[in-house]
């Protein structure tokens, strides 16, 4: 029977029972407990979304916040899969990974020696004879600890590295459009200028005109790779343009193309940061990737020039450039062999080049070439047809001297062998001096040179002293090599003192003939900088052993050379305070050996000289005082070699270090 909701219902009093009803309902509202579950739910998951976008954007914020004690790291791209494929160092809180420069496998000796110098070192009172003293010891301490410490990443970036914009490269700024059509119709009617001549032969005129096409007329996202030669290419064509006579007289005219190149600069920097490691070989990527090389070799960054490099070659050789067509029905176009060809001669160039100044091999073989990369060609040999020509002879020199000479395989072979190659590539290289002899007189004679204004007049005889400078660099280095003799003391051969010399003078001729400081700040990056310029360590090493004072006098003009280059790059500034270093270090270590203080009051002083030169492989251990006895790493008479070849490198390395914190 269904209870009347009485209190007490009639149920439970004719059951003589207690009643548990509670009466009818009051009619409140009625609880949505189901509802108010999934509300509930739906709350917890966006606080979690919330959480997770707060973390997300604390991630992005410290990533992108630079560190002051490290150079900016590569730029992100605005999607995650786009960073995760780009080339840049990633956050890690392990210990950094050390780089290799050639020097530790070459140096492995001084390694076995490096506790018991330090040690020495550590244990000796410094005299006061002279502030000056301590300074250089201080900065020689410096360099010995930046041989062994330099950390992989390092070298990655650029000093006006920036990211890009959230709305990807179509919102970075780009110069004018009527002043790139004039820039390209100048191009096209009077021809290119010295600098695009140079640095960006690779790149036809006609197809760098297409790809400002496609990027200022976009109906369609265009490529990373076609930005990058746009802003690359202008870089270039707008520095040379500003040098040409008819607007070097109007400063603003000039003011402007400057502007526009800074500009481009900043846009290069930025895009090259988003350069990925699957980036499809193409010959528009290749040409990306050499003008990204050209920047950083002009920014002192030669271990990312020459990543930069190697990608390009590997392109290279996926495409099939370094290789005749072979099969039937794979002939290539005439201009398009050409085009091909000369993308492989300026990689060849380049990568062999920085492969030597950083001790490495290249990614070249020249036994897997087969196209003709010594020459001009179908097309007439011009001045320039001929400088390219002699620079890829150069480079191919270049890669022999690291392979034949400086190689681990090397330092460990007969001296003998060593002798008999370097006497080859000595040969070799006198035979590129005189052709390089020859081909200034016949351009003297020649009615280009009597057609030329005179900036390109002059900017042509300039270059063909910078290669005469390479030459004799390359010579300095082959001559190191040979073994000294018996009968002598020396461990530089005479050859190898004249050639350093005669590379000083020809740099003295070339800044004083420059038509402008850009011109000099140009020679600067693509002379001294850009192959392993040998006879600033090779000057500096004999006026410690010897006790040259015609050696210091040598460094004192090269560093008053470099002087008025200074305030315009800061790679120069760089390799001015280095030079500086080397001179106070030279001059008071010859101060200190002349001393007319006494033996006890300078012996301590000189053996702390001693004990760095020679753990840097700039000074051969004397036996007895560094250990040199118990090493048994190789040959005895390859280890001095080895260890100032990575000497020498560990010298032009610090370039891309920051040198003020310890260089006056």
């Amino acid at each position: 029977i269904k209870c009347d909701r009485g209190v007490p219902c009639a149920n439970c009093i004719i059951a003589k029972r207690t009643c548990n009803a509670t009466g009818p309902n009051s009619g409140g509202a009625r609880q949505r407990v189901l509802i108010s579950s999934q509300y509930e739910q739906k709350i917890d998951r966006i606080e979690d979304r919330l959480d997770g976008i707060e973390r997300l954007l604390q991630d992005v914020i410290a990533s992108v916040r630079p560190q002051r004690s490290e150079v900016p790291s590569l730029s992100r791209m605005s999607s995650q899969h786009e960073v995760d494929s780009t080339i840049r160092p990633e956050a890690s809180t392990e210990e950094p990974a050390l780089l290799f420069e050639g020097g530790s496998s070459l140096t492995a000796h001084t390694n076995l020696v490096s506790n018991l110098v330090s040690h020495t070192v550590n244990q000796t009172n410094l005299p006061e004879l002279d502030r000056g003293i301590q300074s250089a010891l201080s900065t020689l301490r410096h360099i010995v600890d930046r041989q062994y410490k330099k950390a992989v990443g390092n070298e990655l970036g650029f000093s006006n590295q920036k990211p890009l914009p959230r709305g990807g490269l179509r919102e970075l700024p780009m110069p004018p459009l009527q002043v790139v059509l004039q820039l390209l119709r100048t191009m096209k009617d009077a021809g290119p200028t010295v600098p695009w001549t140079l640095h960006c032969i690779f790149l036809p005129i006609p197809a760098f005109a297409e790809y400002c096409q496609r990027v200022y007329f976009a109906t369609e996202d265009f490529d990373l790779g076609t930005f990058i030669v746009v802003n690359g290419g202008l870089f270039y064509a707008l520095g040379g343009r500003g040098l040409i006579r008819e607007e070097f007289d109007d400063p603003n005219i000039r003011a402007d193309y400057f502007k526009y190149r800074n500009m481009c600069a900043d846009n290069l920097v930025a895009a090259l940061g988003s350069i990925s490691l699957f980036m499809p070989a193409s010959v528009v990527n290749i040409e990306a990737l050499l003008l990204g090389t050209n920047y950083a070799i002009e920014g002192s960054r030669p271990s990312l020039a020459w990543k930069m490099s190697n990608i390009a070659a590997q392109m290279c050789q996926t495409l099939g450039y370094h290789q005749m067509p072979t099969a039937q029905g794979t002939q290539v176009h005439i201009l398009d062999q050409e085009r091909r060809i000369d993308a492989l001669r300026y990689t060849y160039i380049v990568n062999k080049a920085l492969a030597l100044r950083l001790g490495r091999a290249s990614a070249f073989q020249d036994y897997d070439i087969s196209v003709p990369i010594y020459g001009p060609g179908n097309r007439q040999e011009t001045l320039w047809q001929k400088i390219v020509a002699a620079r890829v002879r150069h480079a191919r020199v270049q890669g022999k001297i690291y392979e034949q000479l400086y190689s681990s395989k090397a330092l460990v072979a007969p001296p003998e062998h060593r002798t008999s190659h370097a006497m080859a590539l000595a040969e070799s290289v006198k035979a590129m001096i005189a052709d390089l002899e020859r081909i200034k007189i016949e351009f003297g004679n020649s009615h280009d040179a009597a057609t030329q204004d005179m900036p390109t007049r002059d900017a042509s005889i300039h270059i063909l002293g910078s290669q005469m400078i390479q030459y004799q660099s390359s010579l300095t280095l082959i001559y190191r090599a040979v073994p000294e003799s018996g009968h002598t003391s020396n461990t530089f051969a005479d050859e190898c003192n004249e050639a350093a010399r005669i590379a000083f003078q020809h740099h003295r001729s070339c800044m004083a003939h420059a038509v402008s400081p850009v011109a000099q700040t140009g020679y600067v990056h693509w002379t001294l900088l850009f192959a392993p310029f040998t006879p600033l360590i090779a000057i500096f090493c004999h006026a410690i052993e010897r006790l040259d004072e015609g050696d210091l006098r040598e460094l004192e003009s090269f560093i008053v050379s470099l002087e008025p280059v200074c305030p315009l790059s800061e790679s120069t500034e760089q390799l001015h305070r280095l030079a500086q270093a080397l001179h106070n270090i030279a001059f008071l270590y010859i101060k200190a050996k002349k001393s007319q203080f006494g033996m006890q009051d300078t012996v301590p002083m000189e053996r702390d000289f001693e004990s760095y030169l020679t753990r840097l492989g700039l000074m051969v251990p004397a036996t007895g005082h560094t250990g040199y006895d118990n090493v048994a790493t190789g040959p005895p008479q390859n280890q001095p070699l080895g260890g100032w070849f990575a000497g020498n490198v560990t010298m032009m390395g610090l370039l891309e270090e920051d040198l003020g914190d310890f260089f006056p």
